[in-house]
């Protein structure tokens, strides 16, 4: 098949959303099919960077948070620019399209992907699969999260959802979420996240470089810095810990968690915290494909934890996937997403968002009963090898083969 994974943002930009293109393309690719990444800006600096899949990076209008300011200044400025950016993106894909060809597009996320996917679905007869990532569909008021929250994206995310040939849901939360905010439930297909399996298994001797102490009990946590990944309750929690387990640390791997070091520095913990910022994720050609210090730190770890805050704040979690590919078991608070993986008692521990106190427990649970730690650590890969890319890309292919089977039945009618 002819595929379009068609995205606003690709890497070498870190998030979930470009991991979960990255590892989806690559498998496709893997399968024998012909697959290409369409959407991403950024040419010119990131010309130089190999993929073993066509990344077809377009100019861009501005800033790719363009769209952002233009939801919430209207007709400003600001607000003509987004008009001009969906009507630019709209004229590129319909190029891309004409140009190479396709039997299928993959818009990641409802908006702006998946808006503007679906006005090419008026005028060209190609199928489209939408695939929200967590923010254009769970809200989380209290923190103001949620693209869903503002009017006018609301209004472009329902457009996605109601032309949409075909909607997924990485997790339950979701396609719940999917529900609320009116998609067709005969249109949602749960197809959840995959975990490069491989990649953990490895017994490379790389080093995760961070200097810790030989004796340490090492605490993972991996996602940018935001408050709905509740990192603030996660710092508390280690103060709690610290008493009861004397050679615990903690490690905050992401962008912009530089912010919770005033935090760290007031409750005295700053030789129990450890901020790496962003760890280099291991691109084919890069140095760090053989120079791995992700999957180093998560095989040297003893626990992994996610802290987000309520019901929304997680779609499926890649890191917890890659935590228990690494054997790890998983302290997770008991929101969406999260639920999905994590089997409280059997291959980590679930507790209430918000409680620094309750994160403290299980996470002491785990680290002074290294039996049980185990055996969820074994639980938990178990479970994480059923989820290998591969696999996941074969459900995709179902639908997108569905779907282009829908089409070619449908074909004589049109004529």
């Amino acid at each position: 098949m002819n595929i379009v994974l068609y995205v606003n943002s690709f890497l070498p930009r870190i998030g979930g959303r470009e991991l979960v293109v990255f590892h989806l393309a690559r498998a496709l690719d893997g399968l024998g099919h012909e697959v290409r990444v369409v959407g991403p800006a950024a040419w010119r600096e990131n010309r130089k960077l190999a993929f073993p899949f066509p990344v077809h990076r377009q100019p861009a209008i501005g800033s790719m948070q363009t769209w952002r300011r233009y939801a919430v200044e209207g007709r400003t400025r600001a607000g003509l620019k987004g008009v001009l950016q969906e009507q630019f993106k709209f004229a590129q894909l319909v190029m891309d399209l004409k140009r190479w060809g396709c039997d299928v597009i993959h818009a990641h996320n409802t908006y702006p992907t998946g808006y503007i996917a679906t006005r090419v679905r008026r005028f060209m007869d190609v199928p489209v699969v939408v695939t929200p990532h967590g923010e254009d569909v769970h809200t989380v008021p209290e923190i103001g999260f949620g693209l869903h929250l503002n009017p006018l994206l609301a209004t472009r995310i329902k457009h996605a959802l109601a032309r949409a040939d075909a909607i997924t849901a990485i997790s339950v939360g979701v396609e719940n979420s999917l529900r609320t905010a009116g998609a067709d439930a005969q249109k949602i297909h749960l197809i959840p996240n995959g975990v490069d399996a491989g990649r953990f298994s490895s017994t490379s001797n790389t080093d995760d470089g961070l200097g810790l102490p030989a004796r340490a009990k090492v605490i993972t946590t991996i996602g940018n810095y935001h408050p709905r990944k509740g990192h603030e309750y996660l710092v508390r929690a280690m103060s709690v810990l610290a008493a009861e387990q004397p050679d615990a640390h903690l490690v905050i791997v992401g962008r912009g968690t530089e912010a919770l070091a005033p935090m760290i520095r007031q409750m005295q913990l700053s030789d129990r915290i450890l901020l790496a910022g962003a760890l280099p994720v291991p691109l084919p050609g890069s140095a760090a494909e053989k120079d791995d210090r992700l999957a180093a730190l998560l095989r040297r770890s003893a626990v992994y934890v996610s802290a987000g805050i309520g019901e929304g704040a997680e779609g499926l979690s890649l890191a917890i996937l890659e935590a228990m590919a690494a054997g790890l078991p998983v302290v997770a608070t008991r929101i969406s997403g999260n639920r999905d993986i994590v089997v409280d008692g059997q291959n980590g521990l679930l507790v209430p968002p918000g409680d620094p106190a309750a994160l403290a427990h299980a996470l002491h649970l785990l680290l002074a009963d290294e039996p049980c730690r185990q055996r969820c650590g074994a639980q938990a890969r178990a479970a994480a090898m059923k989820l290998d890319w591969r696999e996941v890309a074969g459900q995709y292919l179902a639908l997108y083969e569905q779907l282009a089977e829908r089409r070619r039945q449908l074909a004589p009618q049109v004529r």
